[in-house]
């Protein structure tokens, strides 16, 4: 159960730059109101076991072959959001700890641990929910979402922690071509957050839409190729799915899956509550900044 103690609601509006190597704040960032970025965060160094590669002309996470195991070991700085302002009030997140205190409401974790394994890549079937399916039993994933690819009927692909260098279990649509889809079923959900893994691509648009199928926000996620990034979302409306769609059909993957039902209960984004927000101080650890007027 994860409970806010202080509710952040804060649109950002910045553009920039981040090397993956470097410490950069989101005052860091140079302003513009037209496509504004998000990023929080410190990079991570991480080592990781690879024990599959992709074979040249291969067209889905299925076709990856095994070799002999090695190690890889990153650095790279927080996920960088681009984002497109849509109608409604939704806020994007690159920290974990940051989304979890944002949210007001009990948090639902999946972690994907009770599939076919480390170390597996295995196609779980056109649909993976609590219902059970190729992957995982009846009942062993939490209720609430559902995971497909969008051409129906092909398979919705499991790779196990260790398999691609990964350090935990994705799962995502397994041809290339197709994105993965996101729906969470039947009340939708106010606050999402995943780590993105992209393959052999640094952007991936993720696309949010409310429960009658109306496109909310669309956001552009750039992140070290290969890497697991956090990104989050907290919405005014209830989110009815999620896609997520890898540029030059690279292939896209999610793990470490939070959710959650209950409504911000607040008054949404579009202002920060900053007295001074163009002075360069921080209040609870965020920094704010503006070519239009904040709300005080």
């Amino acid at each position: 159960m994860k409970k806010i103690t202080l509710l952040f609601a804060c649109f950002v509006a910045f553009s920039g730059l981040m090397n993956a190597q470097n410490s950069r704040s989101i005052a860091d960032l140079p302003n513009t109101t037209n496509n504004p970025v998000y990023s929080q965060g410190e990079p991570v160094t991480t080592t990781a076991t690879v024990q599959f590669e992709k074979l040249m002309g291969a067209q889905d996470f299925n076709a990856y072959v095994p070799v002999e195991r090695y190690t890889v070991t990153t650095t790279h700085g927080p996920s960088i959001i681009t984002g497109r302002r849509g109608v409604m009030a939704v806020t994007p997140y690159t920290d974990r700890a940051t989304f979890e205190a944002a949210y007001p409401g009990a948090l639902v974790n999946e972690d994907f641990s009770g599939g076919p394994g480390i170390g597996v890549i295995q196609a779980c079937g056109p649909v993976v929910s609590s219902a059970g399916d190729g992957c995982f039993s009846a009942g062993e994933l939490e209720d609430g979402f559902t995971i497909t690819a969008s051409t129906v009927g092909n398979d919705v692909i499991y790779i196990g922690e260790t398999a691609l260098g990964n350090s935990s279990t994705l799962m995502g649509a397994n041809t290339f071509a197709d994105f993965t889809i996101l729906t969470f079923v039947p009340a939708g959900a106010h606050a999402v957050g995943m780590d993105l893994f992209v393959d052999a691509v640094s952007n991936a648009d993720v696309r949010i839409y409310d429960m009658g199928g109306t496109l909310l926000d669309t956001f552009t996620i750039n992140n070290t190729p290969n890497t697991e990034n956090f990104v989050g979302y907290t919405s005014d409306d209830a989110i009815g799915r999620i896609e997520i769609q890898a540029e030059a059909d690279a292939g896209e993957l999610f793990g470490n899956l939070v959710f959650g039902t209950d409504p911000l209960g607040g008054g949404g984004g579009g202002a920060c509550q900053e007295e001074n927000p163009n002075d360069g101080t921080f209040e609870n650890g965020f920094n704010c900044s503006s070519a239009s007027a904040f709300m005080t």
